[in-house]
């Protein structure tokens, strides 16, 4: 490797790079294999490059407006920075990692081809659909939109304007994600949100909790590793508790409608309910072409749109009893939302790694495949090998007629993307704290196939999707209970319709309160009047 080709590497990931450059880089690793694999190793990048050089345009960076530092906490001030406007200051005081298309106009967005009517041709051509669906505007800054992503602040502070009115300034040393028109994520750092008006909303998500402001102003704060700090300014604050049971779940058991958000599936032909792994059904699938269950509906225009949209965490559950031959070119779908490069996707699959997804980078063989877009990264998948080696089955351990439990799941707040067999953890990679999840679109989901063309070939159970990562203790209690024939929740009557959040106090101006990060444990509040 010459250090030439380093220095570009370098300047690529500062986004410093001409385009003129970037394609002598590409060209370069072309030719040198140990060149390319530094470059996975040094950056975890590789499909990052894959996308730009795809889209033939330079690394473009989105800035913020940025402004000093020390302005966190100081509410005079920044109400009095509010009043001014945002001005923009550029200084090299952060690194902020926009691998995104341009911001789309809501008004002029077509819908993709439907994979659904694709002809025979156009399916074989190739199983991963290289489309990418516009990208949902959060907000701006200095009156450039922005798309989801995450702000890197070494130091100094950067500001912008939510789509939903709110102005939002961050202070560094920190991370923070920006996910939503309406909302953002604390990992890192400090920061403070005012309303612009009365119908102004701006939420923050954490761990376990979230803190959503109902039409004034707040500042929230990171301190120490364990601790998270809420200080109300002006009006009322509320507290919420994340809900730690599935989006999306359905159990088969006598109906296909999810019994949480009551969205229904529709089999195709060669689909059909059988007796359950677990309770009274499950869907078995016959490896034939119209062997599938259709999600209905839960779709958007845009990526970041539709119920089936997850940004900050995704678990995908399941049992089954699979009889998938781990031929070469032959897949077994358990999950999949085809939204072009922004899929979702839980598959056996075997293909000589195809589209060179996999990272880490794994043998040919058989696997078992977590496939995800992830902010910076572009779309890769996590191929965990069915070889019996360390710790990981073998082929035939998982298609020996018995009952397996999955967890597919990635944390944004940990950057730990991670497949758990029945009830143990067996493959994973990690990514930065704070790397998002771009999915959603305007295609619908399907469970057992996709595109006609990759059936199933057993039963499928208990099929449960979650909006953030399931801890270890979670899974190991869902597949104990899974073993001892019972479902992964124990009943409910009357069970109420699912939310995301739940409502824990709310706080009026003057008080000031600490968390736990991770469990959202109150552990200390005062009030000043």
């Amino acid at each position: 490797m010459k250090k030439e080709d380093l220095l570009l590497i370098d300047a690529w990931r500062h986004g410093e790079i001409s385009e003129e450059d970037f394609k002598d880089l590409e060209a370069h690793m072309e030719k040198d294999p140990k060149l390319r694999s530094a470059f996975r190793s040094l950056t975890h990048l590789e499909d990052g490059l894959h996308v730009i050089s795809q889209r033939k345009s330079a690394f473009r960076l989105n800035f913020f407006s940025l402004l000093p530092g020390g302005l966190i906490g100081k509410a005079t001030a920044f109400r009095s920075l509010v009043a001014g406007g945002l001005a923009a200051s550029l200084v090299a005081l952060f690194t902020f990692w926009a691998l995104n298309d341009h911001p789309a106009d809501p008004e002029q967005v077509d819908t993709p081809v439907d994979p659904e009517q694709m002809d025979g041709h156009e399916l074989a051509s190739s199983r991963y659909l290289e489309f990418d669906s516009p990208l949902l505007p959060i907000g701006k800054s200095d009156d450039v939109l922005l798309t989801s992503s995450t702000l890197f602040l070494e130091k100094g502070g950067a500001a912008l304007e939510s789509a939903s009115g709110a102005k939002v300034m961050f202070e560094g040393p920190g991370t923070f994600g920006l996910n939503s028109p309406a909302g953002g994520v604390l990992y890192e750092g400090s920061m403070i949100a005012r309303m612009a008006t009365k119908e102004a909303t701006y939420s923050v998500e954490t761990p376990n909790l979230r803190i959503l402001d109902r039409g004034t102003e707040f500042a929230f704060r990171s301190k120490g590793e364990d601790e998270l700090e809420l200080e109300v300014l002006d009006g009322e604050v509320e507290v919420q508790t994340l809900n730690r049971m599935p989006k999306f779940f359905w159990n088969f058991d006598g109906t296909l409608r999810d019994p949480f958000n009551s969205v229904e599936l529709t089999l195709g032909a060669r689909a059909s309910t059988v007796k359950g792994l677990v309770g009274s059904g499950a869907l078995s699938f016959d490896n034939q072409p119209e062997s599938v269950a259709r999600v209905e509906g839960q779709t958007g225009k845009m990526v970041g749109t539709g119920e089936m949209s997850f940004s900050t965490g995704i678990s995908i559950e399941a049992l089954f009893v699979s009889k998938w031959s781990g031929k070469y070119l032959d897949y077994d779908q358990i999950f999949r939302k085809e939204d072009g490069n922004h899929r979702i996707l839980l598959c056996f699959q075997n293909d000589k790694d195809m589209g060179d997804y996999d990272t880490p980078e794994v043998s040919s063989g058989p696997v078992l495949s977590f496939g995800l877009h992830l902010n910076g990264f572009g779309y890769e998948e996590l191929d965990m090998p069915l070889d019996g080696k360390e710790g990981r089955p073998a082929l035939g351990e998982l298609t020996d007629g018995k009952i397996h439990h999955v967890v597919a799941c990635y944390d944004s707040f940990t950057g730990k993307k991670s497949i758990f067999l029945d009830g143990k953890p067996v493959f994973g990679h990690g990514y930065p704290v704070g790397t998002l999840i771009l999915s959603g679109g305007p295609n619908g989901a399907t469970i057992g196939n996709i595109l006609q063309a990759e059936p199933f070939n057993g039963v499928i159970d208990e099929l449960a999707i979650y909006p953030f990562a399931l801890r270890a203790g979670e899974i190991s209690l869902h597949a104990n209970r899974a073993r001892d024939g019972l479902p992964y929740f124990k009943a409910k009557a009357n069970r109420p319709a699912y939310a995301q959040w739940i409502p824990l106090k709310s706080y009026p101006m003057g008080w000031t309160v600490s968390f736990n990060r991770l469990t959202g444990k109150l552990l200390d509040s005062t009030f000043v009047p």
